[in-house]
């Protein structure tokens, strides 16, 4: 049977340029299939600009980035809500110009499906008569720092609006699966070629890194509030002697508020394709997340791209990574525990998680989850049509 013929609008709180997860996989990937057009949330309109505006970028001929940029809140109650009367129909009305002139490049977009990350863009699921509403959550954003307070009503609603479901772990498969009829668990997965070329000879270890004293542990992704400190602090006095490297942006913390040890490097956001090389320079990789409300139901990327690189993963007791790696990745309860569970990484034979590391790593690849996510929306849309 013939795929359905369909055009994606994608409704997301990261940026697409920002550290690459599970949306960047998605999308690179399902827009050889279907048309996508990626609506990150909005940015302030730069100083002395007074119309808002959208700002596109084309990634290819089958996926456009746009950036809305608006009125910014000030704090002050009157011109916020100034700037939101201001903004509303701005936004609206631009999405309407770009959705019009793609309708004319390509019949797809005759049919829309609005692929939604954030609760808070619940309000857009009825634009353009869509032909499915699909709920993506990959994080609950609920429990994060600085959430808006409505947002768990907004998800409320949204999950009362989709036609079909996905989670990013099966934490938050088992808080919804029983609230909705057609909820499916696509964890995080890895491109698994790509950083197997950590194992590769022609792949450079970065300067910044390179003429650090090994042993060297290794963290990347956005470095925020989620952040375990203690489990940092106690691996960096316990070793002097040994490089604990953090690559990734800030989020939500200020410079301020870092950890500092003579021991431990900051060096700032890299792109996707130099994380092989930085695992490569690397001899432990870390998940050394707190336990907290933000953690409770985290399913990191990060997991099976250490597997995919050969190299032994010390984590806290993240639960998706407790119930399904718990025989690749050692496990750390406390401080103390990291510190000893980082020595035995270096010390002992880690054959055998290793090899368990890489069977998760060619088990649960980006094309795979992509491939059965769209079985499972092509099944919705045809539905609709046949309904229709």
């Amino acid at each position: 049977m013939q795929a359905p013929s369909y055009a994606v609008i994608v409704h997301c709180h990261l940026r697409w340029d920002f550290v690459w997860q599970r949306p960047q996989h998605i999308f690179s990937r399902l827009s050889k299939q279907h048309p996508v057009l990626f609506l990150e949330d909005a940015a302030p309109l730069p100083p002395g600009d007074t119309e808002p505006r959208f700002c596109l970028t084309h990634v290819s001929d089958t996926l456009t980035v746009a950036r809305p940029l608006l009125h910014p809140h000030v704090g002050d109650p009157k011109a916020d809500a100034d700037a939101d009367r201001k903004n509303g129909p701005a936004w609206e009305r631009l999405l309407d110009t770009i959705v019009g002139h793609l309708k004319t490049t390509d019949s797809a977009w005759e049919r829309i499906v609005h692929w939604i990350y954030t609760p808070a863009a619940v309000a857009a699921r009825h634009r353009y008569n869509p032909v499915a509403v699909v709920y993506d959550c990959m994080d609950e954003l609920a429990n994060f720092k600085d959430a808006p307070p409505g947002l768990k009503a907004q998800e409320a609603e949204l999950m009362s609006a989709a036609q079909v479901v996905f989670t990013g772990g099966p934490s938050m498969y088992v808080a919804r699966r029983d609230i909705h009829p057609n909820v499916h668990q696509f964890n995080s997965g890895v491109d698994a070629e790509h950083f197997g070329q950590a194992l590769s000879d022609d792949t450079p270890v970065p300067d910044d890194i390179a003429n650090l004293p090994h042993p060297r542990l290794l963290y990347y992704g956005v470095i925020d509030e989620r952040m375990g400190w203690d489990n940092l602090a106690a691996v960096c006095d316990a070793h002097p002697d040994w490089s604990v490297v953090m690559v990734g942006p800030l989020a939500k913390i200020k410079d301020e508020d870092l950890l500092r040890r003579p021991n431990l490097h900051y060096t700032g956001q890299r792109g996707y394709d130099d994380l092989p090389g930085y695992l490569k320079g690397c001899d432990i990789a870390l998940v050394p997340f707190a336990l907290s409300d933000a953690t409770k139901f985290l399913s990191p990327t990060k997991t099976l791209e250490y597997f995919a690189a050969h190299r032994p993963v010390v984590s806290t007791p993240i639960g998706d990574i407790v119930e399904h790696y718990s025989d690749a990745a050692r496990i750390a309860h406390t401080p103390e525990e990291f510190v000893k569970q980082c020595e035995a990484a270096l010390s002992d034979d880690n054959t055998v998680r290793l090899a368990n590391g890489e069977r998760y790593a060619q088990q649960n690849t980006w094309d795979n989850i992509v491939a059965a996510m769209v079985g499972r929306l092509d099944a919705v849309v045809a539905r609709a049509a046949t309904s229709a």
